[in-house]
């Protein structure tokens, strides 16, 4: 369960972008196999849970976390 907050839709949005970076940067059959399940995972079940009024603050919120492990 993920509080519908503007803390907690930063860091998935986070988690999403990092997986679409990896996207572009790994063998497709590699990104395939290993992310893109969590990746249509955050997009299709997760984020659709957040209300839009949240996106803004998340956004700005998004430089302050701290970054995550590269994807390999």
């Amino acid at each position: 369960m993920i509080p519908v907050d503007s803390e907690h839709l930063a860091r998935v949005l986070q988690a999403k972008r990092h997986l679409e970076a990896a996207r572009a940067r790994l063998d497709r059959a590699r990104w395939e196999l290993l992310y893109a399940p969590s990746h249509r995972i955050l997009v299709n079940d997760v984020l659709p849970d957040f209300p839009d009024e949240l996106y803004p603050v998340a956004q700005r919120l998004i430089s302050d976390l701290p970054p995550l492990p590269d994807l390999e």
